[in-house]
């Protein structure tokens, strides 16, 4: 059957402090997201929808360049004025809408079952794998949806506290509940702690699956996708700042009624939230390709 992958590469990278989807970090100048079309051609993938931001021509051409007679890729446009009906322009707004908004952008681009991946987080190949089997699986089924979380402790940083969707999953890997948490780090101790929006600061197992954008969606689920930003639309308190993310727009979605499977990937997710993660995930890139996992 026909999958797609759809690429988040529009964002700024602020906290990096520069265009992370560029950088070559690989031993022969690969980037992340080389890793991640590698692994999804492995595992099956037949096209790449790449979501950026109109200034990003070399980018773009690039990308082209790197893939072609590889697999078939698209582009589409992450516009700060694509909005659905009754949403208008706030003054002031410059920065993307956030990863739902680019979802919306790729509407018309997607016609299959299809994974979201940030393009500059490193999955690995049973990230994909699992990713492959799972849409095949939800394409018989009643569910639209579903998540390849990772454990806690495979996506922390080394170099300054992140923010992470704590998932809660029932005993059927059913997804039940996205909390965000922020301020997540390990303690000289070695406990985990974060703050959650709902829960306050507390402990975190190591164990506990979070979200790292690994979804799997189907065609069927973006009929709603611009009703439901323009209802959180309607309701921001701050318009020219604020994102509309992809947990909360599947948090409207469960809310709904949506059902959305979880199988957590085994893998370690790495990637360069900090500048000083970059030595880190070279090392590790490294040790990949002298495993000969990559060429």
């Amino acid at each position: 059957m026909s999958r797609q992958l759809l690429v988040l590469a529009a964002g700024l990278g602020s906290r990096y402090g520069g265009d992370k989807q560029s950088d070559g970090l690989g031993p022969n100048g690969e980037r992340i997201i080389d890793y991640s079309v590698t692994d999804a051609i492995r595992a099956g993938f037949t096209e790449i929808v790449f979501v950026i931001r109109r200034n990003l021509e070399a980018f773009e051409q690039d990308v082209r360049a790197r893939y072609e007679g590889q697999i078939s890729v698209q582009f589409a446009y992450q516009e700060l004025d694509d909005l659905p009906d009754g949403c208008a322009l706030p003054e002031g707004r410059e920065k993307p809408w956030g990863t739902a908004h680019a979802i919306f952008a790729a509407r018309s681009a997607m016609n299959a079952p299809f994974l979201v991946i940030n393009a500059d987080d490193f999955y690995g190949a049973q990230s994909f794998a699992l990713a492959a089997q799972e849409l095949d699986r939800l394409n018989g089924t009643n569910n639209i949806g579903g998540l390849i979380p990772f454990a806690l402790a495979n996506t922390l940083s080394e170099h300054g506290t992140v923010s992470r969707g704590v998932c809660s999953v029932t005993e059927k890997n059913v997804l039940n509940h996205i909390e965000e948490h922020h301020e997540i780090q390990r303690t000289d101790i070695g406990a985990i702690t974060g703050a959650g929006e709902e829960s306050g600061k507390r402990s975190l197992e190591d164990t506990c699956p979070v979200s790292m954008n690994l979804w799997l969606l189907t065609p069927e689920i973006l009929a709603s996708l611009g009703d439901d930003f323009a209802a959180w639309f309607a309701q921001c308190e701050n318009p020219s700042q604020q994102e509309y993310g992809i947990p909360t727009w599947i948090t409207t979605l469960m809310a709904r009624g949506v059902q959305f499977s979880s199988v957590v990937s085994p893998e370690r997710w790495f990637g360069v939230t900090y500048y000083p993660d970059r030595e880190s995930v070279q090392q590790q890139l490294v040790a990949l390709h002298a495993q000969g996992l990559y060429s």
